[in-house]
């Protein structure tokens, strides 16, 4: 992965969130009816919990915490934790981790 790595996950994620948006304020439980896996819903809240319980935690150590998933799936289900604004993402690509946000 070069360093333009971050530029296209930022955009995608800009795009992902353009899209939720669009949805007029369509609540997550609506799209999960039409085909995304409720299960996803379980491992989010593990992955939350994860991060709540090691901040700054990153996608390499959060995949050997989950060793049932790929580092890949854990990818995924941070960038959608990060489109629905509930973690963000601190420091240098390399070094840096995942923190919760906090409740305003």
């Amino acid at each position: 992965m070069g360093a333009d790595c971050g530029v296209f996950v930022e955009f995608m994620l800009g795009e992902i969130l353009n899209t939720l948006k669009s949805r007029q304020g369509e609540p997550l439980e609506k799209v999960n009816d039409v085909g995304v896996n409720v299960g996803v819903n379980e491992e989010l809240e593990r992955v939350l919990g994860l991060i709540k319980q090691f901040p700054g935690i990153n996608a390499n150590q959060l995949a050997k915490q989950r060793p049932d998933k790929t580092k890949r799936t854990i990818e995924r289900h941070l960038a959608l934790l990060k489109v629905n604004d509930r973690i963000e993402f601190k420091g240098a690509p390399k070094s840096g981790g995942y923190y919760l946000k906090t409740e305003v």
